[in-house]
C-alpha cells in the first residue's frame, strides 16, 4: 500500500548467520529467530478478539529452510499449545510456511521473510541464491516481498555492502 507506517518493512540482521552450504543448506539462526518472534507476536494476540488477531506467514529462499522453519514451528506448538489456533487448517488464513517457489497467492497481514543464504563457516559469501539467480528470478522475489498486507520483516545474514551483485546475473 502506498499509505503505510514507517516500520512497515523492516530488517533483522544476524552479523554470525551462517548459511550451511554444503549440507542442509539451511541458516539455524535465521529459522530459530523467525520462529522465537513468530511466537512472542502469536502470544500477544491471543490476548485480543479473535477478529483482531492478525495473520502471519514466513517466506524462505529454499525448501531445507522451509522444512526447517516447519520443524522449529512444530516444537513451538508442542511448547507452547496456546499457539496451535494461529495453525488451525479451518481457520480461513491459517499461519503458512513457503519457499520463493509456491508462496503465489497467499497473503497475510504480517510475513516473515528469511534470506537463509549468507556467509558459510568460513565467511565466504557465495553468490548462489537458489531459485533467484534461475530466470525469472525478480518476478519470484517481487512475489515474495509483496505478499505481507501490513508488515514485512526481512531476515538476513549479510548486509547490501557486503554483496558483490557484478560477479552474479
Amino acid at each position: 500500500s502506498a499509505l503505510t507506517k514507517d516500520q512497515a518493512v523492516s530488517l533483522k540482521y544476524f552479523s554470525k548467520g551462517i548459511y550451511d552450504r554444503g549440507k542442509s543448506r539451511t541458516n539455524r539462526q535465521e529459522a530459530d529467530a523467525i520462529v522465537a518472534d513468530a511466537v512472542t507476536r502469536m502470544k500477544g494476540w491471543l490476548r485480543l478478539p479473535e477478529k483482531e488477531r492478525k495473520t502471519l506467514g514466513v517466506i524462505t529462499f529454499n525448501s531445507q529452510q522451509q522444512s526447517l522453519v516447519q520443524d522449529l514451528f512444530d516444537e513451538a506448538q508442542r511448547r507452547n499449545p496456546e499457539i496451535e489456533w494461529f495453525f488451525n487448517d479451518a481457520r480461513i488464513e491459517p499461519t503458512i510456511v513457503k519457499n520463493l517457489e509456491n508462496v503465489q497467492g497467499d497473503e497475510r497481514d504480517v510475513m516473515l521473510f528469511s534470506i537463509a543464504f549468507g556467509p558459510d563457516p568460513a565467511g565466504k559469501l557465495p553468490l548462489v541464491f537458489g531459485a533467484l539467480n534461475r530466470g525469472g528470478g525478480e518476478r519470484r522475489l517481487n512475489v515474495a516481498v509483496t505478499r505481507a498486507r501490513q508488515e514485512l520483516v526481512v531476515y538476513a545474514s549479510f548486509k547490501a555492502d557486503q554483496l558483490n551483485a557484478e560477479k552474479t546475473k
